[in-house]
């Protein structure tokens, strides 16, 4: 591919080519590269493609950014929307509100009506032809792969074609048969209307039976749907194109009618239907309590090893076999704020005040022993981040030298010597620093007033990335112990959601909460997401739900042995609850 641009990874393939997420190296922008096989997609193709792109210009289709070249073929530049295809979401947790179903299908006609007034038919609508980007009020629809679109004035069979193309499960009837009108296209969305709405879509089979169903068999809409849309996806479904609405215009105005009807009452704005209050719940037990002087900051289990943090105190127990063989605690100078487990150290961040003024140190344990000599690195600033990389070789710091300064002195250290890996240097301020790998690092930029979380990568030499921003603004961001390119946060304007990031290549998913997180921990097998009045829920690491449990206690750390065995930490408590009887479920069993 072209040395222009970074490759993340493959985003999907088509019938014509493969589609790749990709970086402009000297901008950091975003894009999307369609990478077009000559032999699949010849050139007289390539360029009706190209001429449609160039033609349609709207917020809800996919923009053409460019076009290249390279020695073994050629690749369109288009727009890159980190949400996915509405296929993903329709098949993610969590079924859509009402509201976020219309404003989908509302996206769609809009870039329908733009494609038509400019005599484009689509020809191929269905949810992995449209796109999503995210924003704080939900996605934003757009449409993409115009490779097998038709111009309206030529609406005769193509016969050169060998038969009609497209996605019979989405297809009007005349498609069958080579015809396409532009009600053929509102006759899609009909059918990605309906299985929005239900879940399903109206007829399903081998494709020689969704070819009958399609010609003669009468749809039917379940009661769940509500009454004022029955007319619209009845109009839509219609088996003649006389029949069904004229244009996108005329269907859009009846569906913006009745969503003012159905929307009018909605004091909040949901992405997903609110949780089902009747869904069950697995059992749990308190199995075993110690009781502790301190409440816990921070727990962290490696392997048959339980370290946490109280006060100005260092733990760890360490057993085998199930039996507890070393139990310590270690006091240390100042509170401890922070640990970092490593395989050739564990290190141990405390905090102290002296003349207004935070002295931050490190001590260096070795791993499953309490001996550690003086602090190894002391750092005067009002504010550190910190992180280190799963082998515990290097770490990136970065700290503030005044209360009010958006800047700091950026430092990365080889471990377990402290030794400066690159000279230090001034850099604006992050809100967290995260390590990926052995190499690369992110710096992660939210602020409360920008809705925007912006990435900025950076490796053991200190060089910084331009970094890419993301649409929505995101706190609490860990990184996933089991994939070294993949995030959690929780999205700001929307505590209640909970946002999967994949890097490589980018795609940000969103889960569905039943309650506002105020920690989330990193496990090997997914992640724990808790609050301090007591609620626990339990994904596992690709963000599908295994379980969520309120267990009464007021919560100040958690960390997990397995899926069901939980350490919580309490007001003077450590906690071990085993969870039973649940189930493997996704959100959509409950939401």
């Amino acid at each position: 591919m072209p040395p222009l641009y970074r490759i993340l990874g493959q985003i999907g393939e088509g019938q014509f080519g493969q589609v790749y997420c990709a970086i402009d190296r000297q901008t950091g922008a975003m894009f999307a590269l369609k990478n077009l096989d000559q032999r699949r997609f010849p050139t007289h193709q390539f360029l009706k493609e190209l001429s449609y792109l160039v033609a349609l210009t709207h917020p809800n289709i996919v923009t053409w950014q460019g076009i290249g070249y390279y020695g073994r073929g050629r690749y369109l530049v288009m727009d890159y929307c980190e949400g996915g295809t509405l296929r993903d979401l329709l098949e993610a947790q969590g079924r859509l509100s009402l509201k976020q179903t219309l404003k989908l299908i509302t996206d769609i006609l809009l870039g329908l009506s733009h494609a038509h007034t400019r005599q484009i038919i689509h020809c191929d609508i269905k949810p992995e032809n449209i796109l999503l980007t995210l924003d704080s009020t939900g996605w934003t629809a757009k449409i993409s792969d115009f490779g097998i679109a038709r111009m309206a004035e030529t609406t005769l069979p193509d016969k050169k074609r060998g038969g009609y193309t497209g996605s019979p499960a989405y297809m009007a009837p005349e498609r069958f048969y080579g015809k396409y009108f532009y009600s053929s296209d509102l006759y899609a969305v009909g059918v990605l209307l309906y299985e929005l709405l239900a879940g399903e879509r109206p007829f399903s089979g081998f494709p020689a039976q969704l070819m009958a169903a399609h010609l003669s068999q009468p749809v039917s809409i379940p009661e769940t749907i509500p009454l004022l849309l029955h007319p619209i996806i009845e109009t839509a479904l219609r088996k003649l194109p006389q029949r069904r609405f004229k244009d996108a215009p005329e269907m859009l105005q009846a569906l913006e009618s009745a969503t003012q009807e159905l929307t009018a009452s909605d004091s909040d704005f949901y992405f997903f239907l609110p949780a089902n209050s009747q869904s069950s719940s697995p059992k749990w037990t308190i199995e075993k309590s110690l009781k502790l002087p301190h409440s816990t900051q921070q727990i962290v289990i490696e392997g048959s090893s339980m370290y946490w943090s109280m006060d100005n105190y260092f733990c760890c127990q360490i057993y085998e076999n199930r039996k507890l063989i070393q139990d310590w605690k270690t006091p240390l100078d100042g509170k401890v704020t922070k640990f970092l487990i490593g395989t050739a150290a564990n290190l141990v961040l405390t905090t102290s005040s002296e003349a207004d003024l935070s002295h931050n140190c490190f001590y260096a344990f070795a791993p499953l022993s309490p001996t550690y000599g003086d602090s190894i690195c002391s750092l005067p600033a009002y504010h550190l981040l910190s992180d280190i990389d799963a082998n515990g070789q290097w770490m990136a710091t970065i700290s503030a030298l005044r209360p009010d300064s958006d800047k700091g002195i950026f430092q990365i250290f080889h471990l377990p010597n402290f030794r400066g890996m690159s000279p230090s240097f001034i850099s604006p301020l992050p809100q967290q620093l995260i390590i990926l790998d052995q190499r690369h690092g992110l710096a992660i930029y939210t602020q409360e007033s920008d809705p925007k979380t912006t990435f900025k990568l950076f490796n053991r030499r200190g060089n910084i990335v331009e970094g890419y921003p993301l649409s929505i603004s995101l706190k609490l961001i860990i990184r996933s112990l089991s994939h070294p390119y993949q995030l959690l946060g929780i999205e700001r304007s929307n505590p209640f959601l909970a946002a999967l990031i994949k890097l490589k290549p980018l795609k940000i998913t969103r889960i569905p909460l039943d309650f506002i997180p105020d920690q989330i921990v990193a496990q090997k097998w997914g992640y724990l997401l808790a609050n301090s009045q007591g609620k626990v829920l339990s994904l596992d690491s690709r963000g599908e739900l295994l379980y969520s449990i309120d267990t009464g206690q007021e919560i100040t750390a958690i960390a997990a042995f397995s899926e069901a065995k939980l350490i919580v930490g309490t007001p003077n408590h450590l906690h071990l609850i085993n969870v039973e009887n649940y189930r493997k479920h996704r959100f959509s069993d409950s939401y």
